[in-house]
C-alpha cells in the first residue's frame, strides 16, 4: 500500500548530485574547456588540450585503464590551468596498481586542482601499494577542497593501506567537501579516519561509508560522530554503514545523542541497510533525537530490509518528524513491510502535509 503524498508535493526522480554540476565555476579563468571522454575513445583526442580546465573519464570494464592512465598522465604534466578531475573505473578488472601510479604521476602536476573524484569501487586487482602512490599525490594537492573517493569492494586494500590514507588527510587543510566510501575497514582505521578530520576547520560536508564492514560494533559509530562535536562548521553530514550486522538500537541511540549537539546542520542522511538487529526502539531513540534538528533541510533515512523494524517504528518516526518545520527534501528508504497498516500510513501522511516547506518526497516503504 502506498502513502499518500500532499497534492502541493512534487515527487521528482531521485537522482545522485552529479561532480561537475556541484562545483563552482573559479572566475578568473577564461576560456573554460572541458575534457569529457571515455577510455576508449582517450587516443582518438590526442593530444588533449593543454588549457582544459575540466577532465573526465570514464573507463569501462574491459578498457586498458593502466595503459590509458598512462598517456593521459603525461598530458597532465602541461594542463595547468585543471581544477576539476573525475576518474570513473567501476568493476574494471583491468585496473592494477601501475595504473594508479600513472594516474597519481599526473595529479602531481595539477597545483591548481580543487576538485577531485576518484571512483574505483570493486576493481578488486589494486592493493595497498596502488593506495599509497596514490597518497602521495595527495600529500602535494595543497589546493584541494573537494575530495570524493570510491574503495568500495577493493578487497585487496587493507587497513594499512586506509592507514596511509587517514595520514595523508590530516595534511589536506583546505578540504571543504569530503567522501569516502572505503571497504575492509577494522575500528583502528574508524579512529584514524575520525582523528584526521576532526581539525579542518574549513570541513562543511563530510559523506563517510563504510559498508559490509563486518568488526564495526555500537561503539564504534561514537568515534566516527566526535566530529560533530569538534567541528561545528559542518552543515551536511552523510553516514552509510550497510550491512554493518553488529550495530544495534544501543547504536543509533548513540548516534542520535551526538547529532544532537550539532545544532547547525542542514543536511543529514543515515543508511542502515541490511542491519538485522535494529528495532523499532532504535528507530524511536533516533527519532526523539532527530526533532531536535529544526535547522535541517534535508534528510534521508534508509533502514532496506532491517527486518525487525515494523510499522510502528515507522508510525513513531513520523510524530518526530513533524518537528523538522524547515525541510525541503525527505527521502525514506524502508522497504522492510510486507503490508503496511493504514494507522502508519495516516501518520506519516499527516506528518508531510504539516511541513509546507517541503518541495521533494522520496518514499520506499513496501518490500
Amino acid at each position: 500500500m502506498k502513502a499518500e503524498i500532499p497534492s502541493k508535493l512534487r515527487k521528482e526522480e531521485n537522482s545522485s548530485a552529479v561532480f561537475f554540476n556541484q562545483a563552482k565555476k573559479i572566475q578568473n579563468r577564461s576560456p573554460q574547456h572541458e575534457i569529457n571522454s571515455t577510455g576508449r575513445a582517450l587516443r582518438s583526442q590526442l593530444p588533449l588540450r593543454i588549457d582544459a580546465t575540466a577532465i573526465k573519464f570514464v573507463f569501462h570494464k574491459r578498457d586498458n585503464s593502466n595503459k590509458d592512465l598512462k598517456v593521459l598522465a603525461k598530458t597532465m604534466h602541461s594542463m595547468k590551468k585543471a581544477y576539476k578531475v573525475k576518474i570513473l573505473s567501476r568493476w574494471n578488472q583491468k585496473m592494477k596498481d601501475e595504473g594508479l601510479r600513472s594516474l597519481s604521476e599526473g595529479l602531481q602536476s595539477l597545483c591548481s586542482l580543487r576538485y577531485l573524484t576518484l571512483d574505483f569501487e570493486s576493481c578488486s586487482k589494486i592493493t595497498d601499494k596502488g593506495l599509497k602512490s596514490l597518497c602521495e599525490a595527495l600529500k602535494r594537492l595543497h589546493c584541494l577542497q573537494s575530495l570524493d573517493l570510491s574503495l568500495r569492494y577493493c578487497h585487496n586494500i587493507t587497513s594499512s593501506g586506509l592507514a596511509a590514507l587517514s595520514k595523508v588527510l590530516k595534511r589536506l587543510v583546505s578540504l571543504k567537501s569530503i567522501a569516502l566510501n572505503l571497504g575492509n575497514c577494522e575500528k583502528d582505521n574508524l579512529k584514524e579516519i575520525n582523528d584526521s578530520l576532526k581539525r579542518h576547520d574549513f570541513l562543511r560536508s563530510i559523506f563517510l561509508g563504510f559498508p559490509d564492514c563486518k568488526p564495526i560494533e555500537d561503539q564504534d559509530l561514537t568515534i566516527i560522530t566526535r566530529i560533530l562535536k569538534t567541528n561545528n562548521s559542518l552543515n551536511s553530514f552523510n553516514l552509510n554503514f550497510e550491512n554493518c550486522k553488529r550495530i544495534t538500537d544501543e547504536g543509533l541511540n548513540h548516534l542520535g545523542e551526538d547529532l544532537q549537539k550539532n545544532g547547525l546542520l542542514q543536511s543529514l542522511s543515515l543508511g542502515f541497510a541490511c542491519s538485522r538487529n535494529i528495532t523499532d526502539h532504535g528507530l524511536k531513540a533516533l527519532g526523539e533525537r532527530l526533532r531536535l534538528l529544526t535547522s535541517l533541510k534535508s534528510l534521508s533515512l534508509e533502514f532496506r530490509r532491517c527486518e525487525v523494524i515494523t510499522d510502528k517504528g515507522l508510525k513513531l518516526l513520523s510524530k518526530d518528524l513533524k518537528s523538522l518545520t524547515s525541510l525541503k527534501s525527505i527521502t525514506l528508504k524502508f522497504n522492510c513491510f510486507d503490508e503496511i497498516n493504514d494507522d502508519a500510513v495516516k501518520s506519516l501522511s499527516k506528518c508531510l502535509k504539516e511541513l509546507n516547506s517541503l518541495q521533494y518526497i522520496h518514499l520506499g516503504l513496501a518490500k
